[in-house]
Order: structure tokens, then sequence, then C-alpha cells
């Protein structure tokens, strides 16, 4: 794997350690015992994250939402230069390039205090992979391409299941943040 992509890869996870630090370490309406092992994971993180990740649970969640947007555009643009490399492309690369970025547009235009833009952004991610390991078994991406970007995407979908999940654990234990604002996309309620 190449060092730049495995360093920059790497990188891009910070994002995702803000809204797990914005979620798990103050979590204090988990008993102490559930979320003992949440605040150690949290704990290894080597910064404080406070400046990024500050705000109401409605406004990280919404930022997480459309950093999820741009991942998930950018996974579509890696396939548009798989396309570009083919020496004879496919429809399916074509396909593959071009729906990320139409299901990142969809995810953002979602109520973003429920789980369907997390699990239409994760699920066309968690595709593109499934695509992807069948390309690198048929030669058509790099071989070092999967181990670039399995782990990162595991990591992905973990936090984000981590972070719904104490969402809801909140809502079900009535905390303060237990029901979130509308997001800007949700129309008002009519009296």
């Amino acid at each position: 794997m190449p060092v730049p992509a495995a360093a920059l890869g790497t990188l891009a996870l910070l994002p995702v350690g803000f809204y797990v630090a914005q979620h798990a370490p103050l979590d204090t309406s988990l008993p102490p015992a559930g979320d003992a092992w949440i605040a150690r994971a949290a704990a290894v993180l080597p910064f404080d994250v406070s400046w990024a990740a500050s705000g109401d649970q409605a406004t990280v969640r919404s930022r997480y939402i459309a950093y999820l947007a741009t991942l998930t555009t950018f996974m579509g643009a890696v396939h548009w230069g798989f396309a570009a490399a083919a020496p004879v492309p496919r429809a399916s690369h074509y396909l593959a390039a071009a729906l990320p970025a139409a299901a990142a547009w969809v995810g953002l235009c979602l109520p973003q205090n429920t789980l369907l833009p997390h699990a239409l952004m994760s699920g066309t991610m968690f595709g593109l992979w499934a695509y992807e390991e069948h390309l690198t078994a048929v030669g058509r991406v790099p071989a070092w391409y999967p181990a670039l970007r399995t782990p990162f995407m595991f990591a992905l979908l973990a936090a984000t299941a981590l972070c719904f999940g104490l969402d809801k654990h909140r809502a079900a234990a009535g905390g303060a943040d237990a029901q979130p604002p509308p997001s800007p996309t949700t129309p008002p309620a009519l009296s």
C-alpha cells in the first residue's frame, strides 16, 4: 500500500473520532459499568477534540452526516478514477461512480435526527466496498486497495452505529438531549 494513501486514509478518520468523542466520554445517561469501556476507548485519543466537536447533539449529528456525504461522494470519485484507468470501462464502473453522490444528496435531504441518512450513506459505502472486493478479485483495482479501504469502512460503520445507539439510549432514558430538535430539513409543525 502506498504510504501517502495510508497516511491520508488514516487522517480521514479524525472527524469520525471527533463524532465519537462528542458522544461517548461525557455520556452520563449510561450506567457507569456500561460506558466505562467507551470512556477508556475515547481516552486513547491523543488530542482534545472539544473545539471540533462542540455544539449540541443535533449540530454534531449534522456535521457528521455532512462528513458522511463527503466521504460517500469521494468514494464515488474513486470509481471515476477506476473507470478512467480501465482499458475497457464498463457501465458498472460509471454506475458505481455516480450513485454515491446521488445517495449522499438524498441523505442530506432526509431528517437528520433519524437513522435514515446514516443508513443510506453507510449502506452505500458498504455496497461499494463489496463491489471493490469483487473488482480486486478480478484484477480491476490495485491489490493494495482493500487493505486501505476495509479497516476504514468498518471503523466508520462501527462509529456510526455506536453513536446512533448512544443517541437512542439517551432518548429512551430521557436524557437532556433525548429529543433532538428537528433538523433544518424538517418542516415546522403547523398549529
